[in-house]
């Protein structure tokens, strides 16, 4: 009778122990491969408190029409690591709207205003695709655009120069360089013209 009461228990006391070390029936392995194949679930990007913040402060400024200071705060959360999309709305208006004031102030003849405003863009140009599709100019056009306006000045300063109003010149094309820091035409010409007016100081005061 122990015999008999042996040789049934035997299976079921090797199934305990095998199933404790992990050798699970096939059917269980199965079923963990299986959860083991489902695809991870995609994290969200939660927006941070600093993010939401910023995006406040740029639409109040977009409300203020004072586009650059919009623009600036998107810059900064971009350069920091917050994706282009989360300021998407804020900078296409900010953008497109900016576009439209620095035409306006081209036509006007303010050109250094116009200039500002067009190198600001050049310089926080989307890199997002989606995004440039939907700037009112293109990056090559907001380009020309800057070039233009420097063409536009120094052209005013030289017309400045020959009529003789040296210091006026001077004054015209530093205006270059309040956009175009690296403009060499602008700096070489300023360089020649400063030289020039102190050589006429100097031959003043010796007469």
């Amino acid at each position: 009778m122990k015999r008999i009461i042996f040789y049934i228990l035997t299976p079921y006391i090797l199934l305990t122990v095998l199933t404790g070390c992990g050798m699970l029936h096939p059917t269980a392995q199965e079923s963990t491969a299986k959860v083991s194949k489902q695809s991870p679930i995609e994290s969200i990007e939660v927006p941070r408190n600093g993010q939401i913040q910023a995006r406040q402060e740029a639409r109040r400024l977009l409300n203020e029409r004072n586009y650059a200071g919009a623009i600036s705060i998107i810059q900064n959360e971009i350069s920091s690591g917050v994706p282009e999309q989360v300021f998407s709305s804020e900078y296409l208006q900010a953008a497109n709207d900016s576009l439209g004031q620095a035409e306006r102030l081209m036509k006007l003849g303010q050109i250094l205003k116009a200039a500002v405003i067009f190198k600001s863009i050049q310089d926080s140009y989307p890199k997002t695709p989606e995004l440039q599709k939907q700037v009112m100019l293109s990056l090559a056009q907001v380009t020309e655009k800057v070039d233009f306006c420097a063409e536009q000045l120094m052209t005013a300063g030289l017309v400045a120069y020959r009529s003789g109003e040296f210091s006026a010149a001077i004054d015209i094309w530093q205006q270059v360089l309040e956009f175009m820091p690296q403009h060499q035409e602008a700096k070489d010409s300023i360089q020649t013209t400063q030289l020039q007016l102190s050589n006429l100081k100097k031959f003043s005061r010796s007469n």
